[in-house]
């Protein structure tokens, strides 16, 4: 995935969720390899502005904001995340779509690099974290994984871009990263079951530089153990649990 030839090209790469976890990386990673990036985020006081960062004002969906962001871009990288699992949750897919279709009417060449999760159906996932993980992430996150699953379809059956990859990470981390990190076409290969932040904002940099895996669902899972992780609360998973029994069992809405 390392191309020096490819990286010497400076590119022009568009983000959505560059304030996100997995965004903030990516955008470090990208200006720091010396592309040009434009960052599309609901206010410009949320970045910190920064030599080849050019900031578009405006939302996932909002199509005027879309095409500005797209215009002229070499690659599309999208980290859009959400952990508040509701009905009729609709985040990625929506976000898919109207990416796609600014694409397709802006700049058909663009490279969309999109980042889902491992957690919904891809072969291999239940042999990494175990059938008891597997049982739990589906109860507590299923909304979110139906809205992960949506949003692939949407990509690989509407035709609209024809230059796509979708990773799907497994679990992500706030740490150093550990470079560990193993690539499966359509499955999640056996691993560790984390990936930090870092590793796969390389990974998504890399994709867009090389285009090494087009029109491909590409699983990604840690071959290294992760050390020195950073803010992880045990109290996360119960959250969530939580908020499910709330939701399909009390039938009360989230909690504020």
């Amino acid at each position: 995935m390392d191309n020096n030839e490819t990286r010497n090209k400076k590119m022009n790469i568009a983000l959505i969720g560059a304030t996100g976890k997995t965004g903030s990386h990516v955008l470090r990673t990208a200006l720091a390899r010396g592309h040009s990036v434009t960052a599309l985020v609901r206010g410009a006081g949320r970045i910190t502005p920064a030599e080849q960062l050019h900031i578009i004002e405006g939302s996932g969906t909002d199509a005027e904001a879309l095409a500005k962001l797209v215009r002229d871009a070499d690659a599309v990288i999208v980290t859009v995340n959400h952990m508040v699992n509701r009905p009729g949750l609709s985040t990625h897919r929506d976000v898919a779509a109207a990416v796609c279709k600014v694409i397709r009417d802006t700049c058909p060449s663009a490279h969309l690099v999109m980042q889902t999760s491992a957690s919904h159906g891809l072969p291999g996932f239940e042999h990494s974290a175990g059938r008891v993980m597997t049982a739990m992430m589906g109860f507590m996150l299923d909304y979110v994984i139906a809205d992960h699953r949506a949003a692939e379809q949407l990509l690989q059956s509407a035709g609209e871009v024809q230059r796509y990859t979708v990773f799907c990470p497994p679990k992500i981390v706030e740490a150093p990263a550990v470079g560990g990190v193993a690539l499966g076409v359509n499955e999640l290969p056996i691993g560790t079951f984390t990936v930090t932040y870092q590793d796969m904002a390389n990974i998504l940099v890399d994709e867009a530089e090389n285009a090494g895996h087009m029109r491909q669902r590409v699983g990604v899972n840690g071959t290294r153990k992760v050390k020195d992780v950073v803010n992880v609360s045990s109290a996360e998973p119960r959250r969530l649990l939580w908020q499910n029994i709330r939701m399909k069992v009390l039938r009360l809405g989230p909690p504020d």
